[in-house]
């Protein structure tokens, strides 16, 4: 987590709360307590925190699909990343980052069906990617019709997507 996290604060510029908090989650440190107490040092609010880090997670996921793989580790780093700030289901769309969203998991989507079918390892990381966002299955659907349509005007059979196409 330490060296995910580093990464994020090296090429980002986050408020001072935000950088503190996230300092304490790279050396471990997930206590509540001292978040409570970075919010009071810095006469911030948990909500703006969590508004704020709802930001900082796109950046994390973009760095992270840097490779086009999501690890087990990077995993556990954004569920504690979500954890710690309270990031909850729906978040992410609350906010208004649709066209974040929507870029970043059809790069992915793509990715997983250029060869018109997938395997259970792709089914695995479709799952992981739902879990990114916070997506419900329907709200992930959705994301995903632009690379289903790709993929079956490509030559795909829908059968061999995992999924539905509207």
């Amino acid at each position: 987590m330490n060296t995910i996290i580093q990464n994020l604060l090296k090429n980002h510029r986050y408020s001072y709360p935000m950088t503190a908090a996230l300092r304490a989650l790279s050396e471990g440190n997930t206590s509540p307590l001292l978040l409570k107490d970075i919010i009071k040092e810095y006469r911030t609010t948990a909500d703006k925190l969590r508004w704020e880090a709802v930001d900082v997670i796109i950046d994390f996921v973009e760095l992270i699909l840097e490779d086009n793989v999501l690890s087990s580790e990077e995993m556990h780093t954004l569920r504690m990343m979500k954890l710690y700030f309270r990031v909850q289901e729906g978040d992410f769309l609350k906010r208004h980052k649709e066209a974040q969203i929507e870029h970043i998991l059809g790069r992915q989507l793509s990715l997983i069906y250029q060869d018109n079918r997938v395997d259970k390892e792709e089914a695995l990381m479709k799952v992981d990617l739902q879990e990114l966002f916070g997506l419900s299955y329907d709200q992930f659907l959705k994301f995903e019709q632009n690379a289903v349509k790709q993929a079956l005007e490509n030559g795909a059979e829908i059968k061999n997507l995992d999924t539905f196409y509207k």
